[in-house]
């Protein structure tokens, strides 16, 4: 059995050293940024997922769904939590990169093995020794790769072009893609072997429509990140009308379209004005045709979303934070003013009994805290 690699000599340090990154950039978002873990049970079970997956460093992993639903943050965060994260995580985008320079590209090639190479090239198999090669779209890779590709994650080996030798590579590989791979194998467009070779360990990410709950975290987390890069003191805010309208959209392109849609929103205000309705109506009324297909959806009871307290939603002048503490006031006054008799309370606020309960509910759970 071959000895695994020697880890680099600062990869001791490395691990001890590394830090979450605190930035959010196109394809990442990290939930701990998001006052904890997101809330849906959804966005849960990915996370829990996420660990099991980093917890089997030797198994291949493929992530699949739609576009937008951060599969590659997923598999960044399986490799920074794995025994993996000291050595190199590289990637690679197989639907930018033409047919004819993916075996260059993954295995390298020796000098003058072709016309242009003036000198010795390592692939991305030997710059991620010891550690992850993730490969999206990995549903855009040849055909006629596939075998070459099946053949060194079979191996863990691998031959530049124009070598006669071969370099052996133990790194693990993570695939991802927003295509049915499953159809492709029906179609003859993906090797069957592959796909049951690259999804020993599968991880669903899951469309933003179907936990609408998480989206006010991740407004909370896109306003506060688009103040930072703006230079502001403060992060920007968003009245609670324009939320419930934000939840009435599908969001085609996920996670990805809500951070595009808080960027665009908050170039046209200071942080010292909130993002109202209107503006969030404006914004939609460029894309009337998207919007009027959600318009008959059914979605969670405003009493089932989840909203992290200190989040930059505002109600009337006052943070949400503020506005609950002021309504849970009111709620247990008016309970005591009629000795606990709920139905008069309720008439008392203007308030559903349902209503009255509930945040009863949620400042008896404050209290206990």
């Amino acid at each position: 059995m071959r000895q695994q690699p020697v880890p680099p000599a600062d990869a001791e340090q490395h691990q001890q050293d590394y830090v979450e990154p605190k930035t959010f950039d196109l394809w990442h978002f990290d939930a701990t940024l998001i006052n904890g873990a997101l809330p849906s049970a959804k966005a849960q079970k990915l996370d829990a997922d996420i660990e099991r997956a980093a917890r089997c460093a030797h198994l291949d992993v493929l992530i699949t769904g739609e576009t937008g639903t951060s599969k590659t943050f997923s598999a960044r965060r399986i490799h920074d939590r794995s025994r993996r994260a000291g050595y190199p995580f590289k990637d690679l985008n197989c639907a930018n990169l033409p047919e004819h320079l993916f075996e260059a590209e993954l295995f390298g090639y020796k000098k003058g093995a072709f016309t242009g190479a003036d000198r010795d090239h390592a692939g991305l198999f030997e710059d991620a020794d010891g550690g992850t090669l993730f490969l999206d779209e990995i549903g855009e890779i040849p055909l006629a790769m596939q075998n070459k590709l099946l053949k060194a994650i079979e191996e863990k080996k691998i031959k530049r072009l124009g070598a006669t030798n071969y370099i052996d590579c133990d790194i693990r590989i993570i695939a991802a893609t927003s295509r049915h791979l499953e159809e492709m194998v029906k179609q003859g467009a993906f090797r069957e072997d592959l796909y049951c070779r690259l999804s020993v360990l599968q991880i669903q990410t899951v469309p933003l429509r179907e936990r609408r709950e998480d989206i006010p975290a991740l407004l909370d987390h896109f306003l506060r990140e688009a103040a930072r890069l703006s230079g502001c003191d403060k992060p920007f805010t968003i009245e609670l009308d324009a939320v419930e309208l934000i939840y009435a959209f599908d969001f085609p392109g996920n996670i990805r379209r809500l951070r595009n849609m808080v960027y665009e929103l908050t170039s046209y205000v200071t942080s010292d004005v909130p993002i109202t309705a209107d503006d969030v109506r404006l914004y939609f009324a460029k894309f009337a045709s998207e919007c009027e297909a959600t318009a008959h959806q059914v979605f969670p009871r405003k009493g089932d979303i989840v909203i992290p307290p200190d989040i930059c939603i505002i109600r009337n002048g006052e943070t949400l934070k503020q506005w609950e503490a002021r309504v849970r006031k009111r709620a247990i006054e008016a309970a005591r003013q009629t000795e606990g008799h709920m139905p008069a309370a309720a008439r008392r606020l203007g308030v559903a009994h349902s209503t009255l309960k509930q945040h009863l509910r949620l400042a008896s759970q404050l209290i206990e805290r």
